[in-house]
């Protein structure tokens, strides 16, 4: 909401669209007002300032399997070591496990405040809000979610991997806020749609989402 007030001070809005990450963003909401006072990165409306990534690295990304397995094993070797990033990446996952379930109702209550107040000041301004559902990469390509699980030492087992979209979506049915489940398309072509060294999409997650968005919009 904050963004939004910023950015149609220097640009006309006519739709929000709104991609909120089930990976994290539960976790973000309910850590707004710590956060809500630290300066935002870059100006209004413009790219995230982003560390430029050395042409050899970029490379090596994109042909090399040797260096993709690299960058997990010292990843996970950094995750492991580092007490407190272990501690939050178990928090976020949880909330696709069952020992997660009461956090993810506590922390959907923050979600729903958040939603309810963007979708308040876009009708006080007349502008339409769709909001996207996006997964994470285990959720797409479930042969990802046992690793992923134990690296944090939650049990595999006790998956509920769509237990925060189906909270997020009874959320937006409840608002009656237009939504975007980006879900179900990327799941009918998992394969190569994220990367193997995190959970950012590729070209090709791209253009399913692009695709998925359109038809979305179109429909509305």
């Amino acid at each position: 909401t904050i963004r939004y007030k910023q950015i149609k001070k220097q640009l006309p809005i006519k739709h929000v669209l709104l991609t909120f990450f089930t990976g994290n963003d539960f976790q973000d909401n309910d850590l707004f007002l710590i956060q809500k006072n630290h300066p935002l990165p870059g100006k209004p409306g413009a790219l995230i300032p982003r560390k430029k990534t050395p042409s050899w690295k970029l490379f090596l990304l994109k042909y090399s399997y040797l260096y993709a397995h690299y960058r997990i094993r010292e990843q996970r070797n950094k995750v492991q070591s580092h007490i407190q990033q272990a501690q939050n990446w178990k928090q976020e996952l949880s909330l696709f496990n069952a020992v997660g379930q009461p956090r993810l109702r506590h922390l959907s209550q923050k979600t729903e405040q958040a939603l309810r107040e963007l979708q308040r000041v876009t009708q006080k301004d007349g502008v339409s809000l769709t909001v996207a559902v996006a997964p994470p990469a285990f959720v797409v390509d479930q042969k990802r979610a046992r690793s992923t699980f134990t690296l944090v030492g939650l049990n595999p087992d006790l998956a509920r991997l769509d237990a925060p979209q189906q909270t997020v979506m009874s959320i937006l049915k409840r608002l009656r806020i237009q939504a975007c489940d980006l879900t179900p398309a990327l799941q009918e072509r998992p394969e190569g749609t994220y990367f193997v060294t995190d959970g950012h999409w590729t070209e090709k997650g791209h253009r399913i989402v692009q695709q998925t968005l359109k038809r979305c919009l179109e429909s509305q």
